[in-house]
C-alpha cells in the first residue's frame, strides 16, 4: 500500500502506511526516502542530498543525489540574484563566494563587491559634504579595505559509527537496540565525540493465547523506547573562537574577539522516552494509537554573560548552559466507515497535548525572559490594575523624603497617570512602571490541538478534506491596540470596529479602551500589554479540500497515456473561531 501510494505521488499516505509497519523490512529506509522527497519538494536541497547519499543505492537515491549535486549550485545562484534585486549585496556576495567559482558565481561576486564599494563611496561623499571629515576618511579607508577583500571559505568534518541489533520472536516479542558514535570538528578538542545509544521493545499481546476471547481485536501491541540523540551547532569555528570587525585606526580595519573562547563546547544531548499502544479492531476497520513521550535536553549552547569587567569589550562566552524538557500525549483514531463496494470512506482523527519547560539556566535563576519551571512559549505582560475611576485611584509612590509622588510611566516625571487611563501594577515596587514589572501571564501553547482527515471515493471520483483545530490557546490581538497608538509608537491600519462608547468618558465607565487621548509609548495605554487583554481562543478551520476525478483508462489509453486526473483544490476555505482578530492561526 505504501509503495502504491508512493507511485501515485501521495507522500503523506505512503508515510502513514510505512509508520504502521516500522521498523520492519525496509520501512525505515523508505521513511528516510520520503523525508528526502519532502525536503526536495520544499526546496531544501542540501538536506535532501544528505539523505540520498546516506541511502546509497536504495531505490533511485544515487540518481537523485547526482541530479541534486548539479541543481544545488543553480538554486544558490538564483537565490543570490534575488538578494541582489532586493539590494542585499553583502548576503548575495557571501552566497556566490561559497560556490567556489561555479558557473557565473565569480562574476556575480565581483559585481556585488563593486555595488557594495559604490554604496560605501557614496556614503563617504555624503559625510564629506556634511563636513564630517574624520567620518569620511574612515569611510574611504573602509572602502579601500573592501576592495581588497578576498574569498570566504568554511570547512568542517564529521565521522560516525553505527550498529543495530534486531530481535523478533514469532512477530510477538520485538527488541531493537542501536548504538551511534559521532564525532564533529565543530566542538572543542576534548569533546568532539558523542555516544548515542537507543533501545526499543514491543509486545504484540494480541498474539497471545489468553487473548483469544477478544474476537473483536485484530491486532494489539505495546511499545516502549528510550534513546539519546545529539545536536551540533552550525557555526564551524565557534569552539575555536570568533573575531568581529572592530574600529578603524589610521585607515586600517581592526579586529576584536567576539568573546572568550571555550574549548570545552560539546554536543547538545537529549534523552527521549516513548510509550505507545496500537490497537486494530473489527478486521482492521477501526484503529487506535496512543503515544506519550518525554524529552529532556541538556547542554544547550547559549551565549552567556560573564561576571565582572575583566573579559574585554564583550564579556560573553558560548557555553553548554541551558536545559529544557518537552512532553506530550498524542491520540490517533482511524476508521474505515465504508470499505467495500463502489463507495468507500476512510476517516482519521487525532488530538495532541504538548508541554515544555525551561529547566535550568547557566546562572541557576531566571534569565533573559526565561523562567525556570515555566514554558518557553510564555506570554509576558503587565498586570492590569483597572481603569482609574477617581482621584483616589491614581497610583502614588513615596520617595525617600517621605513625600507622596504620582506614579509616572517609565520614570518620566513630566507625565503621570490620570483619570480614565488604565493603571499598570508596580510589581517590583520601585516607584515607576518599566519592563521590570512584566510578569509571566501564561503559555501560548494550546490546551489541545489536532485534525480530522477524510477520504471519500465513488467510482472514479474522490473527495478529500482536512480540518484543523486548536482549543484553549492564549493570544493577544495586538493589531487592534496598536492601530490606536500615538505617533511615537507607530500607526497601523485599523482592523476593528471602534465606537466612541468603547472609550472611557466618565467615572464608572467599564470600557475596553481608556479615555481618548495621545499617550506616550511608556504609558502602555494602546500597546495591548496588559494581562486583561489575553483571549482564550479556540478555532476550527477547513484547511484543505480536494475534489478529483480519475479519467477512465479506456479514454486515457486512446491518448497513449497512463492516467489523467482532473482535480480542484481549495485551502483555508472556512474558519470558525472566537478570536477578535483576523486569523488565529496566523
Amino acid at each position: 500500500a505504501a509503495l502504491d501510494a508512493l507511485q501515485r505521488g501521495k507522500i503523506d499516505l505512503a508515510r502513514a502506511n510505512l509508520l504502521e509497519i516500522a521498523p520492519f523490512k525496509s520501512a525505515d529506509r523508505y521513511l528516510r526516502y520520503l523525508d528526502a522527497l519532502d525536503a526536495e519538494n520544499e526546496g531544501e536541497l542540501d538536506s535532501a542530498l544528505d539523505i540520498y547519499v546516506s541511502l546509497g543505492s536504495f531505490e533511485d537515491c544515487a540518481e537523485r543525489a547526482q541530479t541534486l549535486e548539479a541543481a544545488i549550485p543553480e538554486q544558490a545562484i538564483r537565490q543570490g540574484r534575488q538578494l541582489m534585486s532586493q539590494g542585499d549585496y553583502e548576503g548575495a556576495r557571501d552566497l556566490f563566494l561559497s560556490l567556489n567559482g561555479y558557473g557565473q558565481s565569480r562574476a556575480l561576486s565581483d559585481a556585488c563587491t563593486a555595488a557594495i564599494a559604490r554604496k560605501a563611496y557614496l556614503a563617504a561623499e555624503d559625510l564629506l559634504g556634511a563636513g564630517d571629515y574624520l567620518g569620511a576618511m574612515n569611510a574611504f579607508a573602509a572602502n579601500l579595505t573592501l576592495n581588497e577583500t578576498g574569498t570566504w571559505q568554511s570547512n568542517h568534518s564529521m565521522a560516525s559509527l553505527f550498529a543495530r541489533v534486531t530481535y523478533d520472536f514469532k512477530a510477538k516479542y520485538l527488541i531493537q537496540a542501536t548504538f551511534r558514535r559521532d564525532g564533529s570538528s565543530v566542538f572543542g578538542s576534548d569533546n568532539r565525540w558523542g555516544t548515542f545509544p537507543s533501545v526499543a521493545a514491543g509486545w504484540a499481546f494480541s498474539q497471545e493465547n489468553f487473548m483469544r476471547w477478544a474476537w473483536w481485536l485484530s491486532y494489539g501491541k505495546l511499545r516502549a523506547s528510550w534513546g539519546r540523540t545529539g545536536s551540533q551547532f552550525g557555526i564551524p569555528y565557534l569552539a575555536q573562537g570568533l573575531m568581529n570587525a572592530g574600529s578603524i585606526f589610521d585607515g586600517v580595519q581592526g579586529m576584536m574577539p567576539e568573546g572568550i573562547t571555550n574549548h570545552k563546547l560539546k554536543w547538545e544531548e537529549s534523552d527521549q522516552y516513548d510509550f505507545g499502544l496500537d490497537i486494530d479492531m473489527f478486521e482492521y476497520r477501526l484503529g487506535l494509537t496512543i503515544d506519550y513521550y518525554y524529552k529532556y535536553t541538556r547542554d544547550l549552547i547559549y551565549k552567556t554573560v560573564l561576571p565582572g569587567d575583566m573579559y574585554g569589550q564583550n564579556g560573553v562566552q558560548w557555553q553548554n548552559a541551558m536545559e529544557v524538557s518537552n512532553e506530550g500525549l498524542e491520540v490517533d483514531i482511524k476508521y474505515d466507515v465504508f470499505r467495500d463496494g463502489p463507495f468507500t470512506w476512510r476517516a482519521r482523527f487525532n488530538l495532541a497535548k504538548n508541554w515544555n519547560r525551561f529547566e535550568k539556566s547557566y546562572l541557576g535563576v531566571d534569565t533573559d525572559g526565561m523562567i525556570i519551571g515555566k514554558p518557553l512559549n510564555g506570554i509576558y505582560l503587565y498586570k492590569d490594575g483597572g481603569l482609574i475611576q477617581s482621584e483616589g485611584d491614581i497610583p502614588v509612590v513615596y520617595g525617600e523624603d517621605g513625600k507622596k509622588h504620582v506614579l509616572s510611566p517609565g520614570g518620566d516625571e513630566e507625565y503621570f497617570y490620570t483619570l480614565g487611563m488604565r493603571k499598570p501594577v508596580d510589581i517590583n515596587g520601585d516607584g515607576q512602571i518599566s519592563e521590570d514589572d512584566i510578569y509571566y501571564a501564561g503559555s501560548s501553547l494550546p490546551t489541545l490541538y489536532g485534525g480530522f482527515a477524510s477520504e471519500l471515493k465513488w467510482k472514479n471520483f474522490d473527495l478529500n478534506f482536512l480540518i484543523m483545530y486548536e482549543l484553549g490557546r492564549k493570544m493577544i490581538n495586538a493589531e487592534k491596540w496598536q492601530a490606536l497608538a500615538s505617533p511615537d509608537a507607530g500607526s497601523n491600519p485599523l482592523f476593528s470596529d471602534v465606537k466612541l462608547e468603547d472609550f472611557w468618558q466618565k467615572p464608572g465607565d467599564d470600557t475596553e479602551y481608556p479615555a481618548p487621548g495621545i499617550y506616550p509609548q511608556d504609558a502602555l495605554q494602546y500597546m495591548g500589554a496588559f494581562d486583561s487583554n489575553i483571549e482564550n481562543v479556540s478555532y476550527m478551520k477547513v484547511k484543505q479540500l480536494t475534489l478529483g476525478d480519475n479519467v477512465p483508462s479506456k479514454y486515457v489509453k486512446k491518448l497513449h497515456l497512463d492516467n489523467i486526473r482532473v482535480f480542484v483544490t481549495g485551502e483555508n476555505l472556512l474558519t470558525l473561531d472566537n478570536y477578535s482578530g483576523l486569523d488565529p492561526e496566523v
